[in-house]
């Protein structure tokens, strides 16, 4: 609609500026003819004439404007649009919650509506059998790769997308479809691989792969979804590890070998990256190298480095890392560098080198910006619970790991959790005691102390003084 209102805009303007100029040619003519005559009569007209000519260039030069604007204009709203769109699907992806509002102002404003069923693809590019590609100028040529193919995309592929395709990392593009039948959605997806799959086949010898998450409806699981496409696509490159067959398009699948992996290690080091505790992540890779050697040379061995790979990944998408600066080779390189050779050392190796330090340190990094908030956090929540709270407590309030707020505390004020309790519960004794009529008894009570003679033995090993005293010395 707005569309077709612009483009009516310069004929608009055009025909507007018709009607004074054809005006103006009769007044002019008219005025020829009598300025010999009656140059009284003709000097009004000769005024009207030069308005007329006026008005008419006016409209002429602003339509001459438009029609030329126009199409740059509708290019750089179209292109500011699909870049809103592609924030918008990455905060998708991420699982950041959207408001129903800011729901509404993408999805019937700048995108269709969502249909009822909707899945999530990851599409990479294979490594190329001449060289890894994880080389600087093999992610240079991957990322031109990708580029290409999302310019050289045709219309009815584009259609065929909910929301603008993402380049996710390199060599790595994630799409997503939506439709109102679960079959027709599977068909439609299978049809676009498959074009897709000849428009790269010029462009990149070695091909692509693509991991399709499970068909969902509703609007929390796009995260879910993410994860699925990429254990899909790690699946891929593992069929073409057993059976040396091209990978080419593969759908997630939570049945077969995947039942028989045990997550605790993938729990504990989720757990250990969520609370940057790297001797607990150090514990969760003895474990995994451990089960590892048990299963080594066996045909699920794949699966299970892949299920840990993802569970890293996970803990990654997670808490909002950038999977460009994770993993800058790509997923797919990444994956082939640990299935190469997937001896139980070297697998630990790679993996705790390539992404649990990567993930760790960035971890950190973003917590230390948010340390001054977290502490002013911290400190709200003791002042609300006026000292009667746990680290635990405080951890499970704030969704970080008690190590964090303890690790933070000592490094922000030089104390353990449990001595900055005291020195708060201190405070706010010395100052209930001096600004109100509390009794000791009353006092203890509200500080969560089971009797009075407890509280006191606290505040007067603090002070060197009785509450009592405290309070008639001042």
């Amino acid at each position: 609609m707005n569309e077709g209102k612009r483009k009516t805009g310069p004929w608009l303007y055009i025909g507007i500026a018709g009607v004074p100029g054809a005006l103006a040619v009769v007044f002019g003519v008219y005025v020829a003819c009598t300025a010999g005559t009656a140059s009284a009569e003709a000097a009004p007209l000769l005024w009207v004439w030069l308005a007329l000519t006026a008005v008419s260039a006016g409209c002429g030069v602003t339509a001459a404007v438009l029609f030329s604007r126009c199409p740059a204009l509708r290019r750089a709203q179209q292109e500011a649009g699909e870049a809103a769109l592609k924030l918008f699907q990455l905060r998708l992806l991420r699982g950041e919650t959207v408001g129903e509002e800011e729901w509404r102002s993408y999805i019937g404003g700048l995108a269709p509506e969502m249909g009822r069923y909707y899945a999530l693809a990851f599409i990479a590019l294979c490594p190329e059998e001449n060289g890894s590609a994880a080389a600087p100028d093999g992610n240079e040529r991957a990322n031109a790769v990708c580029r290409r193919l999302l310019w050289e995309m045709t219309e009815p592929m584009k259609k065929a997308l909910w929301l603008p395709p993402v380049c996710i990392a390199d060599g790595s593009i994630a799409v997503l479809f939506t439709g109102e039948e679960e079959g027709e959605l599977l068909e439609r997806i299978d049809a676009y691989y498959r074009e897709l799959e000849t428009l790269a086949a010029p462009l990149w010898e070695a091909g692509i792969r693509m991991g399709i998450s499970a068909v969902h409806s509703g609007r929390g699981h796009f995260r879910e979804a993410c994860q699925e496409s990429i254990r899909a696509l790690m699946r891929c490159r593992a069929q073409k590890a057993e059976n040396g067959e091209p990978a080419g398009s593969r759908f997630f699948a939570p049945e077969g070998a995947e039942g028989f992996f045990d997550f605790r290690y993938a729990q504990e080091i989720q757990k250990g990256l969520k609370g940057i505790d790297r001797i607990l992540c150090g514990q969760a890779l003895d474990g995994f190298e451990s089960f590892l050697k048990k299963t080594a040379g066996k045909e699920e061995e794949i699966i299970y480095i892949l299920q840990f790979v993802n569970a890293v990944l996970s803990v990654a998408l997670e808490t909002g890392l950038d999977l460009r600066s994770l993993c800058p080779g790509g997923l797919v390189a990444l994956c082939d560098d640990l299935l190469w050779m997937p001896e139980p050392v070297r697998v630990r190796h790679l993996v705790e080198s390539r992404l649990v330090d990567p993930v760790l340190r960035m971890r950190s990094e973003l917590l230390e910006k948010g340390a001054r908030s977290m502490m002013e956090d911290v400190e709200r929540l003791i002042r609300e619970r006026q000292g009667n709270i746990t680290l635990t407590e405080c951890a499970f309030a704030l969704q970080v790991h008690p190590s964090y707020i303890w690790k933070l505390l000592k490094t922000e004020r030089g104390k353990s959790f449990s001595d900055y309790l005291e020195e708060y519960k201190l405070e706010e004794a010395k100052r209930l005691l001096l600004e109100t009529d509390l009794t000791v008894a009353q006092i203890a009570a509200r500080l969560n102390y089971t009797n009075a003679q407890n509280f006191i033995r606290f505040f007067s090993k603090s002070t060197g003084i009785t509450p009592g005293k405290f309070r008639r010395q001042e």
